[in-house]
């Protein structure tokens, strides 16, 4: 996406900020559509588990979420918005399009699997937090596109130049923390 928006905003500066803010609007109402379903599972868990018993389902989450990155298996979507609708959207309903794709977050490619569990804690442990976890997460993301693109311009080398080693690192240190966050939430549903 930023070896899109990237060279968009060096060629015209109107078209690139129209595709931004189309992206950062849409992954906003993206993440709010996705916070109430959220919002929804999480208040139907709380009226029927124990807070211990959701305690351990977090916690096996995040072993689960853990091994997979120690695996290099994040678990994702192999998909990704069609590349053709570069040609055939104006470029702020093509930030649309694929900020409300950012904004659902279950539907984009991840590097790690810490925005699942943020999310998956949220749902099972405190409710009152789902809309502001998952509308940060979308909202980071759409923003983190902007800084990257206006940073990058024409020059996407840097998009795929020494690209799977960082990302392996970030797995391995995401799946990592996510196992000790599961020691942690065992002991906390023991205790």
């Amino acid at each position: 996406m930023v070896g899109v928006s990237g060279p968009l905003l060096a060629d015209s500066a109107r078209d690139g900020t129209r595709f931004l803010i189309g992206l950062t609007l849409a992954g906003i109402a993206g993440s709010a559509m996705l916070a109430t379903v959220a919002v929804t599972l999480s208040l139907a868990l709380q009226h029927t588990l124990p807070v211990t018993s959701r305690l351990f389902a977090l916690a096996g989450l995040a072993v689960l979420f853990g091994l997979a990155d120690l695996a290099d298996r994040t678990p994702q979507l192999f998909r990704q918005v069609p590349q053709r609708l570069v040609r055939e959207l104006s470029p702020g309903m093509l930030g649309s399009v694929w900020g409300f794709d950012l904004g659902l977050i279950v539907t984009t490619k991840k590097v790690t699997s810490l925005g699942w569990l943020a999310i998956a804690g949220a749902i099972l442990v405190r409710p009152g937090l789902v809309p502001l976890c998952v509308i940060s997460i979308g909202l980071t993301t759409s923003l983190s596109v902007v800084l990257w693109s206006t940073r990058i311009r024409n020059d996407t080398r840097c998009l795929v130049k020494r690209r799977r080693p960082w990302m392996t690192r970030t797995r391995v240190f995401s799946g990592s923390a996510l196992l000790a966050v599961a020691v942690l939430t065992v002991g906390l549903a023991a205790g």
